[in-house]
C-alpha cells in the first residue's frame, strides 16, 4: 500500500486517492462543463465538444468511454455520437458538453447545449456486453423559452 496524501495518519491507497482526486477536479465549481465523469474507478466518460463530423465541416461533438482493466485504461468501442441532432445557424451541436455516468458505469448521458439552435439536448447510452448503444431519441425538454442549451 503507497501512503499518499496530506494526512499520512489517514493512509489511503493510491487507486482511491487518485479516484476521488478526479471526482474532485471534475466535479468541482471551476470545472462546469463537466467534461470527464469517473464513477465506478474503472469507468471514465470525456466529452469532446470540438469534435468534428466525418467530413471534417461541423461540430457536431462526441463522446469517449474508457475503461481500465489491470491498471490500463483502453478506449470501450468506438466514439458516442448521438443522432437525431439538429445543427443551428453555425452547424455547432456540440455533443459532449456535459458528460455523466451512472454509479455503476453502464449509463451514460451526454449533452448538446448548441442542438437545434441553442435549444439543446442529451442522449443517452447504455452499456451491455461492452457495447455501448443510444437509447430512444435524443431529450429535449418542453417549454424552453429562448437559447435553453439544455445538456
Amino acid at each position: 500500500m503507497v501512503v499518499l496524501g496530506p494526512d499520512p495518519r489517514r493512509a489511503r491507497s493510491q487507486e482511491n486517492f487518485f479516484r476521488r482526486k478526479a471526482r474532485r477536479k471534475c466535479l468541482a465549481p471551476r470545472y462546469p462543463h463537466h467534461r470527464c465523469q469517473p464513477v465506478d474507478g474503472n469507468t471514465a466518460i470525456v466529452g469532446g465538444p470540438g469534435d468534428y463530423n466525418a467530413a471534417g465541416d461541423v461540430i457536431v461533438g462526441s463522446a469517449w468511454v474508457f475503461t481500465r482493466s489491470g491498471g490500463v485504461w483502453s478506449q470501450q468501442g468506438p466514439k458516442l455520437v448521438g443522432t437525431g441532432a439538429v445543427g443551428g445557424a453555425s452547424g455547432e451541436i456540440e455533443q459532449g458538453w456535459r458528460v455523466s455516468l451512472s454509479r455503476d458505469g453502464n449509463t451514460a448521458i451526454v449533452g448538446g447545449n448548441l442542438d437545434n439552435n441553442s435549444v439543446g439536448a442529451a442522449w443517452v447510452y447504455t452499456r451491455s456486453g461492452g457495447v455501448w448503444s443510444q437509447q430512444g431519441p435524443k431529450l429535449v425538454g418542453t417549454a424552453a423559452v429562448g437559447p435553453a442549451e439544455q445538456g
